[in-house]
């Protein structure tokens, strides 16, 4: 029986067996092959658990940064050259139902933003870096100091920790490709064990943010240049909607050529209306449409030929409510509750150790109306509910 095996998944079985983490997982990699130094993998925005004055905000960067030195590498350090940000703009809703949206404020952006220094020159690569919130404040930190800094305002950490990314990654691609639901039970989590560089920002919300017309944010994350008209090389709001909304995967394996997928994230997602829009919508219906076919059922009517979540992924940000409560499972919690034209109760964002995957899967193929799951249940290590909240690297 001859099987049929693509380019893509015969590199992606290669890339594992030696290690590295070039896997359709959260935006992993969604940059290509030669872009890691300026990757960001994950973002994730919650409530304090323990107070909920406060908001924590968590970039990692950099897919399987390395602990140690070796005989062909250095520790994985932040790189100097870039600035590495969080952005929130004051949210209001703009429609509800098949037609949910959300209206930003385009005049105000409060911004967190750290820079770092050039590693030392020895096996330790000792790095300091500088960060300031939107308060004014700003705080000195030394990379991988498990305490971080704390200041009147906020308080910040910068280090390696542990992936707490986990996904059926490579099953993942390949059932999208044959028009599949079924996954092994228990599922293989291709991220086990594996590391990232990330950024740690716990805020006073009251502090940060002041008295605003509303407590709903959108949040997003991304990486600029430091040059006097800064470039902006990569971004997070969402999980998952570049490597399975728009490219499923995103690989790039092109060193000249920007894949759609990195034309997408150097755009500023809070903008309505971006460059190349007509083509990123046209391959956001077109993958939507896709997964919703897998259970042979319309589970998601188009209106006006286009999927009601389409909008939403190309608006590619987190939407938060600071008046609301930490929980466990806010992802996607204020969308789906406006798509179903009821209150929300949670305050959004996306805790660390929830399972996106059972829920964006669910999500797009049954509309909720049945579990879909790739059987991957947690992360390599749980997540702490108490400052840094990411755990010691493996």
């Amino acid at each position: 029986m001859t099987k049929n095996v693509t380019v893509s998944q015969i590199l992606l079985t290669g890339i594992f067996a030696f290690g590295l983490t070039i896997v359709e997982a959260s935006d992993h990699l969604d940059k290509g092959l030669f872009n890691i130094v300026h990757d960001l993998s994950d973002f994730y925005a919650f409530k304090n658990p323990r107070d909920n004055g406060h908001v924590v905000f968590v970039l990692n960067y950099h897919p399987n940064a390395k602990k140690n030195a070796s005989l062909f590498s250095k520790p994985t350090r932040f790189s100097p050259e870039h600035k590495f940000v969080v952005a929130l703009r004051e949210a209001k809703i703009g429609a509800t139902g098949v037609k949910t949206a959300f209206v930003l404020n385009n005049y105000t952006e409060y911004r967190f933003s750290c820079v770092f220094a050039m590693p030392t020159e020895d096996k330790d690569q000792i790095q300091t870096g500088n960060c300031v919130a939107p308060s004014g404040e700003s705080l000195s930190v030394n990379v991988n100091n498990k305490y971080g800094s704390q200041g009147k305002t906020f308080k910040v950490f910068a280090g390696l920790r542990s992936d707490p990314f986990f996904m059926a990654a490579i099953k993942m691609v390949k059932n999208f490709k044959s028009n599949s639901t079924n996954y092994p039970n228990p599922g293989s989590n291709d991220l086990v064990g594996k590391n990232v560089l990330s950024i740690v920002i716990e805020a006073n919300i009251k502090a940060n943010f002041g008295t605003v017309d509303t407590t709903l944010f959108a949040v997003r994350s991304e990486i600029l240049t430091q040059e006097a008209q800064p470039k902006r090389l990569d971004s997070i709001g969402r999980p998952e909607v570049t490597n399975m909304v728009l490219g499923v995967p995103c690989l790039n394996f092109l060193i000249f050529k920007k894949s759609i997928c990195e034309q997408f994230n150097q755009q500023n997602t809070f903008l309505k209306n971006r460059n190349n829009k007509k083509q990123i919508m046209s391959k956001i219906n077109l993958n939507l449409k896709r997964w919703d076919k897998m259970d042979y059922q319309v589970n998601w009517p188009l209106v006006n030929n286009n999927h009601p979540l389409s909008e939403l992924m190309y608006a590619d940000y987190l939407v938060m409510d600071f008046a609301k409560p930490f929980d466990e499972s806010g992802y996607f919690e204020i969308e789906n509750s406006l798509l179903a034209e009821k209150p929300h109760t949670t305050s959004g964002g996306r805790w660390l150790d929830e399972d996106v995957i059972d829920n964006i899967l669910t999500m797009y193929i049954s509309h909720g109306r049945k579990h879909y799951s790739d059987f991957v249940n947690g992360p390599t290590k749980p997540a702490k509910k108490y400052f840094p909240y990411v755990r010691s690297p493996n």
